[in-house]
């Protein structure tokens, strides 16, 4: 339900129940988010904000509730 609520945010498209959604809408769901992570938009997480970096830097993970597509 989460990844519709992106796509409906995004404006992609417009579930009519997304606790109830069709084969043809989860397929749509998956479509848009797989092309989504392929153009770079997910990136592993599991790390604490004091966890090097697979770079050996130090980062800052910070979590938002809205998210974007590009």
């Amino acid at each position: 339900m989460d990844a519709a609520m992106v796509v409906e945010a995004t404006g992609q498209h417009k579930y009519e129940d997304k606790g109830n959604m069709t084969k043809a809408e989860i397929d749509l769901t998956m479509k848009i988010l797989t092309e989504a992570k392929k153009s770079g938009q997910f990136r592993r997480s599991g790390r604490t904000s004091t966890s090097p970096s697979p770079d050996g830097l130090r980062e800052t993970i910070i979590q938002v509730d809205v998210v974007a597509l590009r």
